[in-house]
């Protein structure tokens, strides 16, 4: 189990008239310390409770499980999201990443096909790419229903720095044809870690398109993306050289849903520090006039 971990989690107990079970042990431990609580939301028949460790949903399931679970109730616990109410925006946004990378690759192969398919194997690898952006997409849509039912989501090892290269690589010509020169530093040429490639590709995706953005206009415009690993801890920075912002609007953009944009619904951030959040990270936020913009976020290696 060290390359597998449980990520959300959904508490069943199952209540007979002088018996009661919890599952699973991280559960049973809220249970037991809100104990008298949850008793009184089953007996009233509330299906939204709120404990110490936040806001969890109840269900009482229909029992078909055999004579030998005759006269139990059983009630599963799932956790309620805060978010919640911003789901459809958020999933909108996240289908926008990938579109935008599909449509960027596709007027480079409809330029090369006019020009005589000079290099073959360019589209060859663009076709790839779009491939990974259309199944990406897919796994958005399924993810729809996936937090309408929760379901338990699993974590696994996989190599970080890969999945920063493939993210950079869908933005790459689009930063090419805006003059952006985009680079990479990293301390180790692999760089494994527990968690989730996907999510960890949206993140790169959020803060990729907000620095082109906050390039637009700029002088010699660059993004450098750093990835270190100090052995316990992983540090991941996006800067750019960029106008920067004031302190006020500093304070501002650290507001989930602040956006300076006239149509922005300041979710980009939002997506990020969300997924942060799921990894156990950290999430820092840097700049003033003249002198850029920089996330920087740091996960624990566990």
């Amino acid at each position: 189990m060290n390359d597998l971990r449980i990520v959300n989690l959904i508490g069943i107990v199952c209540m007979s008239e002088d018996q009661e079970r919890v599952f699973p042990a991280p559960f049973k431990e809220i249970f037991q310390l809100n104990r008298d609580k949850i008793l009184e939301s089953l007996k009233t028949g509330k299906k939204i409770i709120t404990l110490s460790s936040g806001k969890w949903e109840i269900y009482e399931l229909e029992n078909e499980y055999g004579e030998a679970w005759k006269g139990w109730k059983v009630y599963v616990f799932v956790p309620v999201e805060r978010e919640m109410t911003h789901l459809y925006s958020m999933i909108i946004h996240e289908l926008k990443n990938p579109i935008a990378a599909i449509r960027a690759m596709v007027q480079v192969m409809e330029s090369s096909v006019r020009e005589g398919l000079k290099d073959r194997d360019k589209m060859l690898e663009f076709s790839s790419l779009i491939l990974e952006e259309i199944d990406r997409m897919n796994r958005i849509l399924s993810s729809i229903i996936k937090l309408a039912k929760p379901k338990t989501r699993f974590d696994y090892r996989f190599d970080l720095l890969e999945t920063v290269k493939k993210a950079m690589g869908t933005w790459s010509e689009e930063f090419k044809a805006q003059g952006i020169k985009m680079s990479l530093i990293s301390n180790k040429e692999k760089i494994l870690f527990l968690g989730n490639p996907d999510e960890i590709h949206q993140i790169i995706n959020n803060l990729l398109r907000n620095s082109r953005e906050a390039l637009e206009g700029v002088e010699n415009p660059r993004v450098t993306v750093m990835l270190q690993d100090s052995g316990d801890e992983i540090m991941l920075s996006v800067k750019d050289n960029g106008k920067g912002v004031s302190p006020e609007t500093l304070k501002r953009i650290k507001n989930s849903f602040y956006s300076s944009k006239p149509q922005g619904f300041g979710l980009g951030l939002f997506v990020v520090k969300t997924i942060v959040k799921r990894h156990r990270g950290k999430i820092t936020i840097n700049s003033s006039p003249g002198k850029g913009f920089e996330i920087v976020i740091k996960l624990q290696k566990k």
